[in-house]
């Protein structure tokens, strides 16, 4: 790798730095949200429950937070096959394939946490939209899944980040390691 290359290298993880810690902050805010929600929904009196009946918009958020979730699974399955490349030991990749990886790291913990979100504002929204409170909890414990595989894609994203600086730090004259 050349020293110009190895400078993009750097600066495009620099610049990445903040959005990392955006994302984790966003991430938190949303567990939150997960959390007013799972208690509102335990102190629904089960007696006094009535849901309510689907409109036009509820089927349209519900068919958009649904697309969400399905995009954050292909996202999360590139990001496994691509690690497959390598049988997980990511000494093994190039630069190039570590910035690859990165990219689709990055992608997958978006769309999980643009699919958490979708699914817990859809229940902000239409609290009354499920047939009980079990299935409202279930809703919200299908946030949470997803809310946790964002988390786990961001430990992921910063141990990448780690290595490929370090392999960028400590490589020699013309890309020689």
């Amino acid at each position: 790798m050349s020293a110009e290359s190895q400078q993009d290298v750097v600066d495009g993880l620099m610049s990445l730095r903040y959005e990392i810690q955006d994302i984790g902050q966003r991430i938190e805010e949303l567990l939150d949200l997960r959390k007013r929600l799972s208690h509102r929904a335990k102190r629904i009196n089960d007696a006094e429950y009535e849901q309510i009946l689907n409109s036009p918009s509820m089927i349209v958020l519900y068919q958009v937070y649904k697309q969400a979730v399905d995009y954050s699974v292909q996202c999360q399955k590139a990001v496994f096959q691509k690690r497959a490349e390598f049988s997980h030991n990511f000494n093994r990749a190039t630069e190039e394939d570590h910035l690859e990886i990165y990219t689709l790291q990055e992608r997958w913990v978006r769309a999980a946490i643009d699919a958490a979100e979708k699914r817990l504002s859809y229940l902000q929204q239409y609290p009354f939209v499920y047939k009980n409170k079990e299935g409202i909890l279930g809703h919200v414990e299908a946030a949470n899944d997803v809310l946790k595989n964002a988390l786990k894609g961001l430990r992921e994203i910063e141990r990448n980040k780690e290595v490929l600086y370090a392999r960028v730090g400590r490589a020699g004259p013309h890309g020689v390691y």
